[in-house]
């Protein structure tokens, strides 16, 4: 027994567990937050299990298109530089990362949100984004998801007047920011506005949360109004409009949709987006 040797395990002993260890991957937003997720959208990767594309883009060049996915847990944006060359690239689907299928799309080339200018990828701070103008991507006849029972988080940044963000189309509300003048007001049914004083051309991480009792409006991590929720199913998802007729002018970085309430997850929700995107 006097010959057995015992390895000693500590701060430097053969392996350690956590972050250090071969082949861990840290958990992603949506890991983490994931009951009743309905749909999510990003150019960044938001489930380490989501194994599918990014975004499908058209060249200008010859308008062929192609799907991207992710490279180091962020769009593969140098393939994309090298398939659309010195020209544009407009995205024609925003894949859904919530393993719902949940795509949003754009077949008329006009309406389709930019990735690339001139060879050139749309960011800010090094973060990618689709340049809508006169742009949305949308998606149809979704049943079993109700307004009064729903949490919206959307980082975008609106820059003209006159121009919407997303919708959720009830039939009859329209849940969405939107411009008016030099501020950015938030319609969460045709009979009700809040004014979240967002100048036009700043980007803001706005909550819609619904808890069938109140719907709350939260921007870059406070509440700023609150109205009484009614329900009413949801018919279609637009990201950049509530409906084929109104579009968006601005930058679009993320869109997370939940068909139940997350109060309890808002803030942590806020400060995951923000620590990437450094909003506020």
């Amino acid at each position: 027994m006097s010959d057995l040797k015992f390895l000693k395990f500590g701060t430097s002993s053969i392996g350690k567990i956590g972050s250090n260890v071969i082949g861990f991957k840290p958990p992603l937003i949506l890991d983490i937050y994931s009951s009743n997720l309905y749909g999510a959208y990003s150019l960044r990767k938001l489930r380490n299990g989501y194994s599918g594309q990014c975004v499908r883009v058209r060249r200008s060049s010859d308008n062929a298109e192609q799907d991207f996915g992710f490279v180091d847990d962020v769009v593969d944006m140098a393939s994309i530089i090298t398939f659309c060359g010195v020209g544009n690239g407009f995205v024609t689907t925003w894949y859904d990362q919530s393993g719902n299928t949940k795509d949003v799309t754009q077949a008329t080339a006009g309406n389709q949100p930019q990735i690339i200018a001139s060879g050139a990828p749309y960011s800010v701070t090094d973060k990618f984004y689709l340049n809508f103008s006169t742009s949305h991507l949308r998606r149809g006849s979704e049943t079993g998801i109700n307004i009064n029972n729903i949490c919206s988080i959307a980082l975008v940044s609106l820059d003209a007047s006159g121009s919407y963000g997303w919708g959720l189309n009830t039939g009859a509300r329209y849940y969405m920011p939107s411009i008016v003048s030099s501020s950015n007001w938030v319609s969460y049914n045709t009979a009700n506005t809040f004014n979240s004083f967002l100048s036009v051309g700043n980007r803001g991480l706005f909550v819609g949360n619904g808890d069938t009792t109140n719907y709350i409006a939260r921007l870059n991590g406070s509440q700023f109004g609150t109205t009484a929720v009614a329900s009413a199913n949801i018919s279609q998802i637009g990201i950049g409009t509530p409906n084929t007729s109104i579009y968006s002018t601005g930058k679009y970085f993320e869109f997370i949709l939940y068909s139940a309430s997350q109060t309890a997850n808002i803030s942590a929700l806020e400060t995951n987006i923000n620590d990437y995107y450094a909003v506020y």
